[in-house]
């Protein structure tokens, strides 16, 4: 079903994310106020990567309270996803 959700796209949105980041304790995420907030490590790869091919500044060059926007598609099911 969720390989249906990203084959069927009906809209794209734009979340916005604070990164929250302790280098000492090795902790980097993306909250959200929505809770649907970002702490897999293959999601936040995959949105660095996207990142870079756009020439934007790295995720993880972020710092602790910073903004950014992640771009995601919503499927037909109303799954979001990173493409």
């Amino acid at each position: 079903m969720l390989y249906i959700n990203t084959q069927t796209e009906k809209s794209q949105i734009t979340n916005t994310y604070n990164v929250i980041r302790y280098k000492e304790m090795k902790i980097f995420w993306l909250n959200s106020d929505k809770k649907n907030s970002i702490n897999d490590n293959d999601k936040m790869k995959l949105i660095n990567k996207r990142r870079k091919e756009k020439g934007q500044k790295s995720l993880f060059e972020y710092k602790m309270n910073d903004t950014i926007q992640v771009k995601l598609k919503k499927g037909v099911f109303n799954v979001n996803y990173i493409e």
